[in-house]
């Protein structure tokens, strides 16, 4: 399960200074429709939730301006991408600025509280993961991109690599009951040369054992950093989520 061997010093720093954007959004009433980690509609938002990482200024913008919004531009929703505050999202002040914003959001905005989902790009995909884990009465489904499920704080995004080579490398693979009952549909390239594939291509099949809801994308020839090239294959996510939210009304 390791790809420790293959990955250099200067992979770690591209996949942690570069690829942190987790986006957030939230559905609406049936009038707009999501909210997740990053969504997408009429109404979009960019938070700046900065705390002592100033390296992810805008990061959140441009996730979702180069990914998101286009992938979901057919849900209508209220997108809200925010920056991470911390160095990463697994870290408790960014869980809890992420949970203060959705707050946020949900008095300001008319939310189905029904149709929240979260999602996310590498780093934000393994905030994704973590954050479905940790509130699954929050979140109705998730949908991580080029990330690992990474399900405890981590300080930086090798570290978070890290862990979930050692979760996944167990036998049996320990999911917690909060994972294994939310919707996941997870998007991978096998060709992603910073997050293995063999590493989603394990969490998929063992969440499937022990019982989970997981659907896996998975991609050929597009690398971690063409972030663009995954808008049609975020787009069918579009589908996916309509299915889960019919069949949980």
């Amino acid at each position: 399960m390791s790809a420790g061997s293959s990955r250099t010093p200067e992979d770690a720093r591209r996949l942690d200074d570069s690829t942190r954007t987790s986006t957030l959004g939230a559905k609406s009433s049936r009038r707009r429709r999501v909210l997740r980690r990053s969504t997408v509609g009429r109404t979009t938002h960019s938070a700046d939730l900065r705390a002592p990482n100033a390296d992810s200024r805008g990061y959140g913008r441009d996730f979702l301006a180069l990914l998101v919004a286009p992938a979901f531009r057919e849900l209508d929703a209220i997108i809200v991408a925010p920056d991470c505050p911390e160095t990463h999202w697994t870290l408790p002040a960014s869980e809890r600025a992420l949970l203060a914003l959705i707050e946020h959001i949900r008095r300001a905005r008319a939310v189905d509280s029904e149709r929240i989902v979260v999602t996310g790009f590498s780093v934000g995909a393994m905030g994704a993961w973590f954050m479905a884990s940790r509130h699954p009465d929050l979140f109705s489904a998730a949908v991580p991109i080029a990330g690992s499920p990474v399900l405890r704080p981590v300080a930086e995004a090798f570290a978070g690599l890290e862990e979930a080579e050692r979760f996944l490398g167990s036998e049996p693979v320990e999911w917690p009951a909060t994972l294994r009952q939310t919707p996941i549909l997870a998007i991978h390239s096998r060709a992603d040369e910073l997050v293995p594939f063999a590493l989603i291509d394990r969490a998929a099949s063992s969440l499937r054992v022990a019982g989970g809801r997981i659907e896996l994308i998975d991609l050929e020839g597009i690398g971690h950093f063409e972030t663009p090239r995954y808008i049609e294959h975020l787009a069918r996510a579009v589908e996916w989520l309509q299915g889960v939210w019919r069949g949980a009304g």
